[in-house]
């Protein structure tokens, strides 16, 4: 069974192709060269729906929507689904350095 996987990141691609490893399932990356459409969800599930329903209107394939971040306790669960553009750069650093400096506090 072929599922797209509706993310642009490459080795999420090979952590689904692991755990599928010995099963029917074979993950599949999204055409190339794919602008996925802005993530405007206010949860990891909601921007997940949001891929796969995308990455689905332009393969017509099974597809499988993922998304991801950090939560931290003691920011109460920020940056949570806005991890990757939590600093004003976006950027993993410039991430990490915002998210050091607010625990900090």
């Amino acid at each position: 069974v072929k599922i797209v996987l509706a993310s642009q990141n490459i080795h999420k691609l090979k952590e689904f192709s692991d755990m599928a490893r010995g099963t029917s399932l074979e993950f599949l990356c999204p055409p190339k060269n794919t602008a996925f459409p802005e993530e405007t969800g206010d949860s990891f599930e909601a921007n997940a729906l949001l891929k796969a329903q995308f990455v689905f209107s332009l393969t017509g394939m099974a597809t499988l929507g993922d998304d991801s971040g950090l939560e931290v306790d003691c920011l109460e669960g920020r940056p949570g689904v806005h991890s990757s553009r939590f600093s004003c750069e976006s950027n993993d650093l410039s991430n990490m350095n915002k998210l050091l400096k607010e625990m900090k506090g």
